[in-house]
């Protein structure tokens, strides 16, 4: 029997850091921006809040009083119904459409006076952006870990945290990913396993991590049936070039109609456009900690 080699084995933050970043280069599709400032034009109020909110404040567990940073706030999912709640939230994102929806959001609620907003990335200096260590109680990073860079992450926001930290990842491939049609075509899906990233880097950090998961339920919405097939061909290439799979276009443009064809019916709200007879369940990994 072989001895094993020992040299691949994690044994610090770097190393996981480092297996990190070769799975973020995997990726086919990086989101930045600008991705985020056209996304956000199709947002509207009923985005906030939803159940997954509700869930993870609850998880959160704050203090009345507690001050919160929200990094990766979007329009404003955690920020309203913290600020609404009485705590002085500073939001912030990378994404300038995001924010904007956010400030029209706050001055709706007449909430200026308990927001702070700042146009902010994961990689940018956090000092110069006058972020300053224990200035937060609670720090919140909900579906917002966009970065290659997760280890820098971590630490900024640990770093300005001065009581408890708590952030979402997801559990599969991705969020925008059906993973039931995946399996359908044929296409291997498995764990994403960030939430086992972010233990092991919060553990090297001196910190005790716990681990919950939020379940969610989707259900898409397309125009015919054309669009639906568009829509997940693109996600089948894209999940098939991610993880070197190779795939033969017409097979898979086969695999995805049958499968569309014994899935989809009129959308009860809108008959004629069609949506999924069964909606798509999701689980994201909420991470917590107590700052020791």
């Amino acid at each position: 029997m072989n001895a094993p080699d020992v040299s691949v084995v994690p044994r610090s933050a770097a190393d996981w850091n480092q297996l990190w970043q070769a799975k973020q280069q995997l990726r086919s599709m990086n989101h930045d921006a600008q991705y985020w400032n056209e996304r956000a034009k199709t947002y509207t109020s009923k985005d906030n809040p939803d159940s997954y909110t509700h869930r993870f404040l609850e998880l959160a567990a704050l203090e009345p009083d507690d001050t919160v940073f929200d990094m990766g706030c979007g329009t404003g999912n955690l920020t309203i119904p913290l600020a609404e709640a009485g705590h002085q939230v500073c939001a912030a994102d990378f994404s300038s459409g995001m924010l904007d929806k956010l400030r029209d959001a706050v001055r709706e609620r007449g909430l200026e006076s308990r927001v702070t907003i700042k146009e902010l990335s994961w990689d940018d200096d956090w000092e110069a952006a006058g972020l300053h260590e224990g200035q937060f109680d609670a720090c919140l990073a909900s579906r917002s870990i966009a970065t290659d860079d997760l280890l820098g992450a971590l630490t900024k926001l640990n770093r300005i945290c001065k009581r408890r930290g708590c952030l979402t990842l997801p559990c599969g491939p991705s969020p925008r990913t059906d993973d039931r049609m995946l399996k359908a075509i044929g296409l291997p899906v498995h764990p994403s396993f960030d939430d086992c990233y972010a233990i092991a880097l919060l553990s090297d950090l001196g910190q005790l991590p716990t681990l919950n998961y939020i379940p969610t339920r989707r259900n898409d919405s397309f125009s015919n049936q054309e669009a639906a097939y568009e829509h997940c061909l693109h996600m089948a290439e894209g999940f098939a070039k991610d993880n070197g799979i190779p795939w033969n276009e017409q097979e898979l443009s086969q695999r995805i109609h049958a499968w569309l064809s014994s899935s989809l019916v009129p959308d009860a709200q809108e008959p004629s456009r069609v949506t999924y007879a069964t909606p798509r369940l999701s689980h994201w990994a909420f991470v917590s900690w107590d700052k020791r």
